[in-house]
């Protein structure tokens, strides 16, 4: 997920964990 990425996601944007 990526946060920043959507509806209501404010945020920086981060690349998914490689988990």
């Amino acid at each position: 997920w990526r946060v920043g990425i959507g509806p209501g996601r404010p945020g920086p944007v981060r690349p998914a964990p490689a988990r």
